[in-house]
């Protein structure tokens, strides 16, 4: 029976560091990580009555040291031998087309009276459900629709007057839309309940609403506490206290880039490198990692590894809460495309790869572009274009190292399961 290692992280700040005078293995900051590898060994198939065996002797792996690697895979135009993609697949294309795609099978279907004008549609983050909006523009009568993998509808809902896009998923459970005056709706596709949060309102310390109105704010996915952006700044606080548990900062009047980790014990953040001094043109940005106990740490040291300029956009955690896959630039790549990074918690090594894409181009912005994992975190959904040239939609195994084409003229959205 064919068996699957699963590690599970634990964060731990200690008050020790190191540090290296090769750029290439310098210490992130004075507070390096340890992370805790538990190795637990789960069956593919289970039966009823066999347990899970659990390796209790954690090895405790001391990651002050970051790496950076390199790859650049071939991108095959059919799916290689061994090369297995179980799951269907959430594409979007112009105009509002949304389908369905199943490449193991090549079968594909498309979402009915999809519009992605309203968003690009979510899935939800155990794969089960996707969110979408349908409607005709003559009438002005527009819904908000769940579905499964099987494009099996589950529920619809009238679109309000104040809605206007379809937002990231709290929970499983819960689809946020976002809405006008600083508002954000969360629905549930299996019950009737619909909560109306007020970010404006709420009352985080340094919220900034320069942003139109709109409500960016990440909460954990138990709503207990969220990330957002101030003045200058990334900031993490405690939804019922409003007690700031992280601020650092960040000199760009945009978005909050963050994502939790589906377990809601980590968010990852991204942050200026405080040892370098941001210029008009030029910043130094790092990912940085916050527990539910408020313990931070600085994880990757790209400024120093490269001696030049780094953007980070939509850090993405995996399933498993091993890896956190992001879009990166530096400006020795000598063009204006974003890489595709992974960065590994247990060696603390990056590993930037050669696909990269245009995230200011099209539907899906550097906001909506975020790397998508496969369940079992293996793999990595993402969009390559560069400039006016079409786009691919590839997946890439970073167990193998291989990249596959999958469908052109696209946008990636989800990853489902049955």
């Amino acid at each position: 029976m064919k068996k699957i290692a699963i590690s599970i992280l634990i964060i731990v700040l200690i008050l020790s560091g190191c540090s290296s005078s090769n750029p290439s293995t310098s210490s992130a900051n004075d507070n390096p990580l340890i992370i805790v590898a538990v190795t637990k060994q789960v069956s593919e198939t289970p039966s009823t009555t066999e347990t899970p065996s659990v390796t209790e002797t954690p090895t405790p792996i001391e990651s002050g040291q970051f790496h950076v690697d390199e790859k650049c895979p071939v991108i095959e135009d059919n799916i290689p031998n061994g090369f297995d993609i179980g799951e269907t697949l959430i594409l979007s294309s112009s105009p509002s087309n949304l389908f369905m795609l199943t490449p193991s099978s090549g079968t594909e279907k498309r979402v009915k009276d999809a519009d992605i004008q309203m968003g690009a549609g979510s899935v939800s983050p155990d794969g089960k459900v996707l969110a979408y909006a349908t409607g005709n523009w003559e009438e002005q009568l527009f819904f908000l629709v769940f579905s499964d993998s099987k494009n099996n509808l589950l529920k619809t809902i009238p679109w309000k007057d104040d809605w206007y896009l379809i937002g990231n998923w709290v929970n499983s459970n819960q689809l946020a839309i976002l809405a006008y005056n600083q508002k954000l709706v969360l629905i549930s596709p299996y019950t009737d309940q619909m909560e109306i949060i007020s970010t404006m309102e709420m009352g985080f310390p340094d919220y900034s609403n320069y942003n139109l109105g709109r409500p960016w704010v990440l909460f954990s996915p138990n709503m207990k506490k969220a990330a957002y952006t101030g003045y200058n700044q990334e900031i993490v606080s405690d939804v019922e206290d409003k007690k700031e548990m992280m601020v650092i900062p960040r000199y760009a009047f945009e978005l909050i880039e963050a994502d939790w980790s589906n377990d809601g014990l980590f968010v990852a953040v991204v942050a200026q490198n405080p040892k370098f001094t941001n210029t008009h043109n030029t910043s130094y940005e790092e990912i940085y990692i916050l527990t539910q106990d408020g313990l931070e740490t600085q994880v990757t040291n790209f400024a120093e590894f490269y001696r030049s300029g780094v953007l980070i956009y939509n850090p993405s955690w995996s399933p498993d809460g091993s890896f956190v896959a992001f879009w990166i630039h530096n400006e020795s790549y000598g063009d204006p495309y974003y890489r595709l990074a992974v960065l590994n918690l247990g060696t603390r090594t990056a590993t930037v790869y050669c696909l990269s894409s245009d995230l200011s181009r099209g539907i899906h912005t550097k906001w909506y572009a975020a790397p998508i994992w496969s369940p079992d975190s293996n793999q990595i959904l993402i969009e390559s274009n560069h400039g006016d040239t079409d786009s691919v939609v590839i997946i890439l195994d970073i167990t193998t190292n291989e990249a596959v084409k999958i469908s052109e003229n696209s946008q990636p959205v989800g990853w489902m399961s049955p």
